[in-house]
């Protein structure tokens, strides 16, 4: 058997014992384990490497091999690179390329195929805290944009809520001060300025219907 092979092995072996140990030390976790009875395999495209789990009243049961009938399957194209996509400090963006290269894919329902990598991601998350702890006792978050404008959405029916108002009304006033805090990139005040006017006028839909080609964030929410 190969380095990779073997590797790939390990962490399907060590799976098990990890979803185990996260149900026993996190009861929240225990309780998403018994939500869904399923069973998931996880295999190489040959078949050489696998190993299925079934989820059944809360409890794990997982043997190496092939299930005669796996609810979802998640299939790598080889062992080097289940091996490579499979621990626990893989690079999202390389994921999404071995999808894209068709290295990696499902097959079966999307509900259980969403709900087992939810899982194995929630296992790898918990403990982890987020967020900074601010003086007032707040947590302060950051959003994961991929570094293009943020846009908030306000459905007409819910501006009127206090709570959403005031929502919105901190938002515009603070984001620019808050985002430069945290690394991101302030827009000119003046945007700001037009946002606020566009949300205090409460002007509905989209500033980029029907917009010209290649206009800026500024001449968008300018328009009437």
């Amino acid at each position: 058997m190969s380095l990779a092979a073997t590797r790939f092995s390990v962490l399907l072996f060590g799976l098990v014992h990890a979803l185990r140990l996260q149900a026993r030390r996190y009861p929240e976790f225990a309780k998403r384990l018994a939500e869904k009875n399923f069973t998931a395999q996880i295999a190489t495209a040959d078949k050489a490497i696998g190993r299925w789990y079934t989820f059944k009243d809360g409890r794990v049961l997982s043997k190496r091999g092939m299930h005669a009938s796996p609810d979802i399957t998640i299939t790598v194209s080889s062992a080097e690179v289940g091996a490579r996509l499979f621990v626990p400090w893989v690079d999202q963006l390389e994921r999404i390329e071995a999808m894209k290269n068709f290295q990696f894919s499902a097959d079966g329902p999307d509900e259980l195929v969403v709900r087992f990598t939810q899982t194995i991601m929630m296992m790898q998350s918990l403990g982890i805290e987020y967020g900074v702890a601010m003086a007032d006792g707040t947590r302060r978050y950051v959003t994961n944009t991929n570094g293009g404008p943020l846009f908030v959405y306000v459905k007409k029916t819910e501006a009127e809520k206090p709570e959403v108002k005031a929502f919105v009304d901190f938002y515009i006033e603070n984001a620019g001060k808050l985002s430069a805090e945290v690394g991101y990139v302030k827009f000119p005040d003046r945007l700001y300025n037009l946002v606020r006017t566009r949300w205090e006028s409460r002007k509905v839909g989209t500033m980029y219907a029907n917009a010209p080609a290649g206009a800026t964030l500024e001449q968008l929410l300018a328009r009437p």
